[in-house]
């Protein structure tokens, strides 16, 4: 018996031809698409799609989730009932966001407690704040430094009308 050669017909991703208006301006302002049940086996075609935030290709039979390269700001992508295999490198990425978010729960939780005893702290320097604004600083001042009471006196002389110099 011979081995025939099977050649798999690929089946590319289009998501140009899902866009009501093909011109550049849409494609560039594009930020949401939905391809499910297109019968996709690879993704392709995405490189214009640069505002791309939400994608839809679920219900098909793509393989690997490579091709999406040039959509940076995708945030969200439903590929549910699909043939993708278990990449290595996603388990890279994975473990990266979990140490992120212990190390960003952590700093929430230390920057609650830092609030929670610096409020008492917090509440002394409005206190003091009251206080400052009740004291006359002029007469204050001039109490303790007897030299800049003189001057005062001088000063008050001369922003005095009534007398005669």
């Amino acid at each position: 018996m011979s081995t025939a050669n099977v050649t798999r017909k690929w089946r590319l991703s289009d998501p140009h031809a899902e866009l009501p208006i093909k011109n550049h301006k849409y494609v560039k302002n594009c930020t949401e698409l939905y391809m499910a049940n297109k019968r996709i086996n690879k993704i392709a075609n995405f490189d214009a799609f640069v505002n791309l935030d939400v994608l839809w290709i679920n219900d098909n039979q793509i393989q690997e989730h490579d091709g999406l390269n040039g959509c940076f700001r995708l945030k969200q992508i439903y590929a549910h009932n699909n043939c993708i295999r278990y990449v290595k490198r996603d388990k890279e990425v994975r473990d990266v966001f979990d140490w992120l978010k212990v190390v960003i729960e952590r700093d929430i939780t230390r920057m609650e407690k830092w609030l929670d005893s610096s409020r008492k702290e917090r509440k002394e320097i409005e206190n003091l704040k009251v206080k400052g604004k009740e004291i006359n600083w002029d007469e204050d001042t001039l109490e303790r430094i007897p030299a800049l009471k003189e001057i005062q006196k001088k000063i008050d002389r001369q922003n005095d009308p009534s007398s005669n110099h």
